[in-house]
Formats: C-alpha cells, structure tokens, sequence
C-alpha cells in the first residue's frame, strides 16, 4: 500500500516527524526513538491541533493495525501521513 513505509525505509529517512498513537502507559514503556506521543483518540478528535498540510508524518501504533486506520482517515481531510507497517512491534523486531 502506498500509504505505509516499513521501519527500514522510515530508518533511511534523514529528517521525518514519527507519531504514537498508543496511550502513554505504552508509550513511556518503550517507543521509537524521536517519536512523539499522540494518542489515537486526541488525534483524530483535533487533527488541526497537532498537524499541518504541508508535512509528511510516520505514524505506528503497536502491530500497525489502528495506525493504518488512523492515517486514511487523516489523508482523507487532507494530511499526508504514512503508517509504519507492524508498528512499535517491528521496531522491537528489528533491534533483537
């Protein structure tokens, strides 16, 4: 799918913004680094207030199920947004 981009492919990027959605129990337990915490429901209810038209966002969740979800609804209103395939779980994958 266009709109999703594997970790590997975020890692080659030299400058991106990254996004989890998780609450922030689950964030403060781990993350990406340089991500920053939005979670789901603050996101999708006030997009305006964290997003802007002209940036691309990375966005993951745990297993890239919801963050897939999140990201066409906001491609929908007009953000550019792409979700990380299998989420903060293929991050976890790639560093054992």
């Amino acid at each position: 799918m266009m709109n999703e981009i594997t970790i590997q492919q975020l890692l080659q990027i030299p400058h991106y913004t990254l996004i989890d959605i998780r609450d922030e129990r689950r964030f403060q337990e781990g993350r990406i680094p340089n991500s920053m915490n939005i979670p789901m429901a603050k996101l999708l209810s006030n997009p305006n207030q964290y997003l802007n038209t002209t940036t691309t966002y990375y966005i993951y969740c745990e297993f890239g199920y919801q963050s897939r979800r999140v990201c066409s609804v906001l491609n929908k209103l007009g953000y550019h947004t792409k979700s990380i395939i299998d989420g903060y779980y293929g991050y976890e994958m790639l560093e054992k």
